[in-house]
């Protein structure tokens, strides 16, 4: 006798996603919300970037870990992220878009440890790195779920520009509304409130 299990994935306009697994087989018995229409791919299957050995797809997104190391290390934040509304409105916003993102928990090709392509495709975060910020409770170390909302918020166009001189575009759009009601409180300054600059934690090794 099989045994099936639903996996909810993800909650977008009222809309439920969710997918058929067989244990016993390991594969999903239910086709990948995102079809075959979408990215010219015409497997419909492909909820692993089209490696379900090596991968998996938890929320069922076109949000892809670059490799196994990355998914180990970054998964829990991005489960994380999706308790807030504001985090499933990122990932369904991403997810809505034409393109497929990718997330690396490496340092980024010039070396930051946290850093987006704004407007592009790709994000990185060391989870070892968690930076201190200014925040309404004074200062607090960022969690791995933190750093990385910040860095997916990123993809979605919205970059670092000044404002008011403190360049929280990004902080305020995505940052804060993702995390404040999951850590509980609100970043107020982009540096390190400890250094007075400009960085995301005051190294100058993170946020481009």
């Amino acid at each position: 006798m099989k045994i099936f299990v639903v996996i909810l994935c993800l909650v977008v306009s009222s809309l439920s996603f969710a997918r058929y697994y067989d244990p016993q087989t390991a594969r999903f018995l239910t086709k990948d919300p995102l079809g075959p229409h979408e990215g010219g791919d015409i497997n419909p299957y492909r909820y692993a970037g089209n490696n379900p050995v090596n991968f998996t797809d938890p929320t069922g997104l076109k949000l892809w870990y670059a490799d196994s190391q990355s998914q180990t290390d970054l998964g829990s934040a991005v489960q994380t992220m999706m308790q807030s509304a504001a985090g499933r409105r990122l990932l369904a916003q991403l997810h809505n878009s034409d393109n497929v993102y990718y997330i690396h928990s490496s340092a980024a090709p010039n070396g930051d440890l946290a850093a987006a392509e704004v407007g592009g495709r790709n994000a990185w975060v060391v989870p070892t790195f968690h930076p201190v910020i200014g925040t309404d409770k004074g200062p607090q170390t960022a969690s791995t779920a933190r750093v990385l909302a910040h860095e997916l918020g990123h993809l979605t166009g919205v970059g670092d520009t000044p404002v008011s001189g403190n360049r929280m575009d990004n902080v305020n759009a995505w940052e804060n509304p993702i995390m404040q009601p999951i850590d509980g409180y609100t970043r107020t300054m982009y540096g390190d409130p400890n250094a007075g600059n400009g960085n995301y934690g005051g190294s100058g090794r993170a946020c481009r």
